[in-house]
């Protein structure tokens, strides 16, 4: 409603302020599971989240290199190579975690917890991961074809209702190593009969079918999130098979980060020669993209950043894949192609997320990773006609000052 603003004693000026954000998912994606983080480093990255006015802190718990939860069947990796170890002495247990829930509700900020499944499994111990000679060493997928793994995730899954009160939980689903199905041994059939499977495809059917029949049966009802690529077509024609089920991700959120094809696919279409298709069961979306990662390490150039060049913002915040804060704030990626998805697919839209990827837990600290993430903060907040990036950057530039002072790198 109407309200006055008094300046001095002689008049009053008449305002109306209405600000709301344009998406109600404002993510802020934190790689816990490859980059060790003090309980007081998650609660400055919640203080952070919640400063740039983004609502959820994603935080990944699992990945090749670590299994940070304290569960009585996962160990994690006993035999660790040498990059793995510290990230496997890490562990929190489940009163750090609802502390940590609870540090966060109170400034407005939810937290959804992911397991990635089933690949990037490594951290699960090699009583759970399929051991893959000869092939890359990440995206490893779980035994799909012991019992014993699915009580695993059952009772993983049931610690994360447990501890994490919000309705959302992810997970994963991203890269999953296709080579392992192919060389190890048939272990990546789940199966009674390993010489049932007929390929990769089959074999996650089988496993998807189990993960959905877990989650209905959790003591308390979750939306599961899930990342893309096991919706990507195996062969590369057309989209996974596992979309054209109808009982296989009809309640699931999609979450993209490859492209604009990825939203199409999620959405409800799938790209056959050119032609966009319906699908059984249109997912809602979160977007996400390449462009949108913090740079995990700083460049000299970051470091020695003085606050009084407006014209630095572009140049400073140059990622290893060589996307620059202009690009991330003129959004050359899936939400700004928003707005050319069919009607139906916008209104889907839930909103989308920044990613701090394997970052570093001193560089994470610093005020110069939150003048990125603020940029597409706005994105998300701001309606979709707030889009000059020109403009963006002298506002952002502004900000420099404020977030030197209120980062945790700026006090000890």
């Amino acid at each position: 409603k109407s309200s006055s603003l008094c300046l001095g004693k002689s008049f009053k000026v008449p305002m109306f302020i209405r600000d709301e954000p344009r998406f109600g998912y404002r993510g802020f994606l934190l790689d816990a599971a490859r980059s060790p983080y003090k309980m007081s480093d998650l609660r400055d990255a919640v203080d952070m989240t919640a400063r740039v006015k983004l609502n959820i802190l994603h935080l990944r718990l699992s990945d090749d290199t670590g299994f940070l939860l304290q569960n009585d069947l996962v160990k994690g990796c006993q035999d660790c190579k040498a990059d793995q170890l510290e990230q496997n002495r890490l562990k929190y247990s489940d009163d750090d975690l609802r502390s940590l829930v609870a540090y966060a509700h109170t400034r407005g900020v939810r937290i959804v917890p992911e397991i990635d499944l089933p690949g990037h499994a490594q951290g699960w111990g090699p009583e759970y991961a399929m051991c893959c000679p000869g092939v890359r060493r990440w995206g490893i997928p779980l035994k799909l074809n012991q019992k014993k793994t699915y009580v695993a995730v059952k009772s993983v899954l049931e610690q994360l209702v447990r501890i994490f009160p919000d309705k959302l939980i992810h997970l994963g689903g991203d890269e999953l190593s296709g080579e392992c199905f192919a060389k190890g041994e048939r272990l990546g059939c789940g199966r009674p009969d390993p010489d049932t499977c007929q390929g990769i495809s089959d074999c996650l059917y089988f496993f998807e079918t189990q993960l959905t029949a877990i989650v209905d049966q959790l003591p308390a009802k979750r939306t599961v999130v899930r990342w893309m690529d096991l919706m990507e077509s195996h062969g590369g024609n057309g989209v996974s098979p596992l979309l054209m089920h109808p009982d296989i991700y009809k309640d699931t959120w999609g979450m993209s980060w490859r492209g604009f094809n990825e939203v199409l696919i999620l959405g409800g279409f799938q790209d056959h020669w050119g032609t966009f298709l319906p699908r059984p069961n249109p997912m809602p979306l979160i977007l996400t993209s390449e462009q949108w990662y913090v740079p995990p390490r700083p460049t000299a150039k970051q470091k020695n950043q003085e606050f009084g060049c407006n014209r630095c913002f572009d140049e400073m915040y140059v990622s290893p894949w060589g996307k620059g804060a202009k690009e991330l704030y003129e959004a050359k990626d899936a939400a700004k192609k928003v707005t050319k998805l069919p009607e139906a697919l916008q209104r889907r839209v839930k909103g989308g997320t920044v990613a701090a990827f394997e970052v570093e837990d001193k560089v994470l600290r610093e005020w110069y990773s939150w003048a990125l993430v603020c940029g597409v903060a706005e994105r998300l907040w701001s309606s979709s006609h707030i889009n000059d990036p020109k403009e963006a950057i002298n506002r952002i530039n502004e900000n420099k000052r404020w977030l030197s002072y209120v980062s945790p790198g700026s006090h000890p």
